[in-house]
C-alpha cells in the first residue's frame, strides 16, 4: 500500500510540474508575442481572408482593408462588365474547374500573370473580385494584397470556389 501511495505523490508532483511549466510557457509566449510580433497575433484563429478584410496581411503589415463579398454579391457582380473575377489558386487547378468568366491571377505566377491583366485592372471604374479554394486559402489574401497594394479596387471572396461548387453553381473548364 506505501508504493501505491509514493506512486499517486510522485504523479501528483509531476502534474504540478508539468502545470507550472504550461503556465510559464503561455506567460513567455504571450509577452513576446505583445513585445515582438506586430499586430500580435491575438486569442482567436483568423483566417487569411479575415485578417485582410479586417485591415492585417497575411504579411503582418498593416493595410487598408478589403472588403469582403458573400455568394449572393458575388452573383450580382459578375453580371457587370466592369468587374474582372480573378482565380488566385494554382494555374493547374485554374485549369481543372473555376467560376465562369474568370481569369487567373496565381499567388506563383502573380508578376506574370498581374502583367497579362494589367491594363484590364488599371481601367477606370474596374473592380476587381479574388476567390481561392476556400476561407482557409492563403493565396487568395495574398493576391488580394498584392493587388490593393498596385492600387486596384478590389473585393474577395473569402468563401471561394469550395462554397461556388457547394452551392450547385456552374463550373467552367479550361480545355
Amino acid at each position: 500500500m506505501s508504493t501505491g501511495l509514493a506512486t499517486s505523490r510522485r504523479l501528483a508532483g509531476d502534474v504540478r510540474w508539468f502545470v507550472l511549466a504550461a503556465a510559464v510557457s503561455l506567460l513567455i509566449g504571450t509577452i513576446l508575442d505583445r513585445l515582438l510580433r506586430h499586430p500580435p497575433l491575438g486569442w482567436t484563429y483568423q483566417t487569411a481572408a479575415e485578417r485582410l478584410v479586417g485591415g492585417a496581411s497575411p504579411s503582418g503589415e498593416g493595410i487598408t482593408p478589403v472588403s469582403s463579398v458573400d455568394l449572393e454579391d458575388l452573383e450580382r457582380l459578375r453580371a457587370q462588365p466592369h468587374v474582372l473575377i480573378l482565380d488566385a489558386r494554382p494555374r493547374l487547378v485554374y485549369e481543372i474547374g473555376h467560376l465562369p468568366g474568370a481569369l487567373p491571377l496565381s499567388r506563383e505566377q502573380f508578376e506574370q500573370d498581374f502583367s497579362f491583366l494589367a491594363s484590364r485592372l488599371k481601367a477606370p471604374g474596374v473592380i476587381a473580385v479574388v476567390y481561392c479554394s476556400d476561407s482557409t486559402c492563403e493565396d487568395g489574401a495574398a493576391v488580394a494584397e498584392l493587388l490593393s497594394q498596385r492600387g486596384t479596387t478590389l473585393k474577395l471572396f473569402a468563401g471561394g470556389f469550395a462554397e461556388w461548387e457547394a452551392a450547385g453553381l456552374p463550373v467552367e473548364v479550361t480545355p
